[in-house]
């Protein structure tokens, strides 16, 4: 399986005061299974903490969203197969 991640912006989130308290970035999510392709896309929202672990370094920001889609495709994954197997238990 591979996956292409694109986004265009990020939104950042301040407080009153103008302080930046995150982010938001809308992404869109391309996954290739054997010959198959599915399109999906959605919003991050990201922490102060996670925005200034990347530094604003574009490789590294690639690699935060790149964590996140990974964690989200493997939680959907998780989702489906349970439940399939609850499918299979109750038939």
């Amino acid at each position: 399986m591979s996956a292409k991640i694109q986004f265009t912006n990020i939104n950042l989130a301040k407080d009153n005061d103008g302080n930046i308290t995150g982010a938001t970035v809308p992404v869109t999510v391309t996954s290739q299974i054997d010959s198959a392709y599915f399109s999906t896309s959605g919003t991050y929202t990201l922490t102060r903490d996670e925005l200034t672990s990347t530094g604003f370094d574009m490789e590294k920001f690639e690699k935060l969203l790149s964590q996140k889609t990974a964690e989200n495709l493997s939680a959907m994954v998780n989702d489906l197969t349970a439940d399939n197997t609850a499918e299979q238990e109750t038939n």
